[in-house]
C-alpha cells in the first residue's frame, strides 16, 4: 500500500496544480499516523488559495471490503482525529468526486445510509467490469455533524481563510458543509 499525492491536472485538461489525487494507505489508518498528511498539508498550506478545492482523496487497502468507508470503525476514528488536527482540511478538498461527502460521513452521523443494490468490493467491481463512479447509483446519505465539530471546523476555516487571504474560499467551504450536513444555522 502506497501513499502519494500526484498532480492529475494535465491528464484532466486543467492547469497544472489544479487537481491532486491524494492516496492514503490503510497502514496510516491502522497506526493512527498522520506523517503523510502532515507532508501533504504543509505543501497545500504553502500553495495557499491556489490549493482551494484541488484535492481528491482515496483510501487504499480496503479492496476486499464492501462497506462504505463511513461504517469502518478504524477509518472513522482516523478521520475524526485528522479533522481534529486539521479542522480546515475541507478547504482543500475537491467536490467533484464526493471526497468531501466521504470525509463528512466519516466524522458525522449518517442517518440514512444505503439505497439500492448492495455494495460490492472494489475488486468485485473490477472483476464484473463495473465502474462504480459511472455505473452505480450514488448513495443517498443524510449526514449530521455534532455542533462542537461543526463549530470547530467553521472557526478554523474562517481563520484559515483570513490567514491565506481567501475568505470567500473559506465561506464557500462552510456553505458546502452546511448543505451536505443539512445545517440550517
Amino acid at each position: 500500500m502506497e501513499e502519494y499525492m500526484i498532480d492529475l491536472s494535465e491528464q484532466s485538461g486543467q492547469p497544472i496544480g489544479s487537481l491532486y489525487l491524494m492516496q492514503i494507505a490503510k497502514t496510516s489508518i491502522d497506526q493512527m499516523s498522520f506523517a503523510f498528511m502532515d507532508i501533504c498539508l504543509a505543501y497545500l498550506n504553502q500553495q495557499g488559495p491556489m490549493a482551494a478545492g484541488t484535492v481528491i482523496t482515496m483510501i487504499d487497502g480496503y479492496n476486499d471490503v464492501a462497506d462504505d468507508i463511513y461504517v469502518i470503525p478504524e477509518i472513522r476514528k482516523w478521520m475524526t482525529a485528522l479533522l481534529q488536527k486539521y479542522p480546515y482540511l475541507l478547504y482543500f478538498i475537491n467536490r467533484s468526486l464526493d471526497s468531501h461527502i466521504n470525509i463528512l460521513s466519516c466524522i458525522g452521523n449518517v442517518v440514512i445510509g444505503h439505497v439500492g443494490e448492495p455494495n460490492l468490493t472494489p475488486k468485485e467491481y473490477v472483476r464484473r467490469g463495473i465502474n462504480p463512479l459511472t455505473d452505480v447509483a450514488p448513495r443517498r446519505l443524510v449526514i449530521t455533524l455534532p455542533d462542537d465539530i461543526y463549530a470547530r471546523m467553521e472557526t478554523s476555516l474562517l481563520d484559515y481563510g483570513q490567514r491565506v487571504k481567501d475568505p470567500n474560499g473559506a465561506y464557500e467551504t462552510i456553505k458546502m458543509i452546511k448543505i451536505v450536513t443539512n445545517r440550517r444555522n
